[in-house]
């Protein structure tokens, strides 16, 4: 055994010595908050930065902007950005502008995101570079002044920017630099040209002072969410293959926001439930006045987002979701089953109609392939005896479309982020389904029997092993 294992790390150290370009020259675009703030504490203020002030001042006033990318307290939630990218990339961000609670949706912050663009100079092989403030807005054509404020989603909830082409400067060799080529180099403002390895944007979290007409509609939680998305895609129209998989994509960013105190500082993954308005007042008969005595109606959409840490998290594996009746994920429910609480003929005879939930991947609710079905008594034991019955967030799962074929769906995500590094997330997108068998057709056969307002309480459940 000795012996094996000398003679694999010999090779692991002759192919890393054989293969040895500099992390920063590996072509790749990125969206990134593995190490950034994935919670914000509502009461604070954070103003829009200008393009000049320095990631060292670690700026918080009003004047110069916020400009916190770490500790406690930051506004960085992210960055994006690219890195010796041949090609140049518009990315979007879009928000929802507006932190709203997930217990009482008529609480909320509003809020706006702003993108503080940098640029990486090539200082030396292989240590990296330093980091500068870039000023050429190329989407907009002009270069800003140090004054100017960011890019930002004020007023439209979106905004965009565009990366340069990079050009090349490794030697031909491709383990070391040629720097005698004066056109390589990227414009950095109005007189200043650097060899760059990347381009990115710190993405910053923007909130107004509170006044008193926003006191109105915030309260001591800590579940007030947020999304941002971000889309990238390729502006030269050769891209094709492989490079277009990296030039184009989209990522989503949560964000959990308290007023008052929080339960805790950090958090990876976020399932987030939106139910239908139908979700309190289904048509019961309606479902299942028909021919198959059977129906289905959707009842809610629910996302399923991890952050993107450095590491290769198996996020099918770290997370498990599923749905029950019980309000303790670990002792099991009772079937699910819409009980009579109310008969308007005064009937106090109870009533029940059984259900099934189902949860389909988004796109593919209106086919016979979902992700999971669930009557209720499903419960929590062990993550080898469990996952069964939880949602399947395998990437790349391949979903029968009926028209003859299969689909790809994408749950997970790989980048490699800034400094190179292998990062992954997921990010899935369910619908919800009730759906009820009319055995027979004997409740439609019965209406008056049944008639009257039925109720059932339905448990999402999150396990996340870190």
């Amino acid at each position: 055994m000795k012996r094996i294992a000398v003679i694999l790390i010999m090779i692991a150290f002759l192919l890393g010595f054989a293969y040895a370009l500099n992390q920063e020259f590996i072509e790749r675009v990125w969206a990134f908050n593995g190490t950034q703030a994935t919670t914000i504490d509502l009461s604070k203020t954070f103003y829009l930065p200008t393009y000049g002030v320095t990631w060292e001042e670690k700026s918080n006033d009003l004047v110069n902007g916020t400009y916190l990318t770490q500790g406690v307290g930051a506004n960085g939630i992210a960055h994006i950005g690219v890195a010796s990218c041949t090609h140049s990339i518009t990315f979007t961000v879009s928000t929802t502008g507006r932190f709203v609670s997930q217990s009482d949706p008529t609480k909320y912050r509003d809020f706006y995101v702003a993108l503080k663009p940098r640029i990486r100079e090539y200082t030396s092989w292989a240590a990296g570079g330093t980091d500068h403030n870039y000023l050429v807005d190329l989407y907009n054509g002009r270069i800003a002044s140090s004054s100017d404020r960011v890019p930002n989603t004020r007023g439209n909830n979106s905004v965009s920017v565009r990366t340069p082409v990079m050009p090349s400067f490794l030697n031909a060799a491709g383990n070391g630099v040629d720097l005698s080529d004066l056109s390589k180099r990227l414009q950095v403002d109005g007189s200043t040209y650097v060899f760059a390895t990347r381009v990115y944007y710190d993405v910053l979290l923007c909130l107004e002072p509170i006044t008193s007409q926003d006191m109105v509609h915030l309260a001591r939680l800590d579940d007030y969410v947020a999304e941002i998305n971000v889309t990238w895609q390729c502006n030269d129209p050769t891209c094709s293959g492989e490079t277009a998989g990296i030039h184009n994509g989209q990522y989503t960013f949560v964000i959990r926001g308290y007023y008052g105190d929080a339960n805790n500082q950090a958090d990876n993954v976020f399932l987030l439930v939106t139910p239908e308005a139908v979700a309190s007042r289904i048509d019961i008969m309606g479902m299942i006045d028909n021919s198959n005595h059977s129906g289905k109606e959707q009842i809610a959409t629910m996302k399923v987002i991890t952050t993107t840490p450095t590491s290769s998290n198996d996020w099918n594996n770290l997370v498990k979701v599923f749905i029950s009746s019980s309000v303790d994920y670990n002792n099991p429910g009772t079937p699910f089953a819409l009980t009579r609480y109310y008969s308007k003929s005064g009937s106090n005879e109870p009533k029940s109609i059984p259900f099934t939930v189902r949860v389909y991947n988004e796109g593919y609710q209106n086919t016979n392939n979902y992700n999971r079905e669930y009557d209720g008594t499903d419960y929590w034991i062990s993550p080898s005896e469990s996952s069964g019955m939880c949602l399947d967030f395998t990437g790349n799962m391949l979903i029968d479309n009926n028209l003859g074929g299969y689909d790809t769906v994408n749950v997970i995500s790989r980048f490699r982020e800034r400094a190179g590094n292998n990062s992954v997330g997921m990010v899935y997108n369910g619908v919800v389904m009730i759906e009820i068998e009319d055995e027979d057709g004997y409740i439609a056969s019965h209406k008056n029997e049944y008639s009257g307002l039925y109720m059932e309480d339905i448990y999402f459940h999150i396990v996340y092993n870190n």
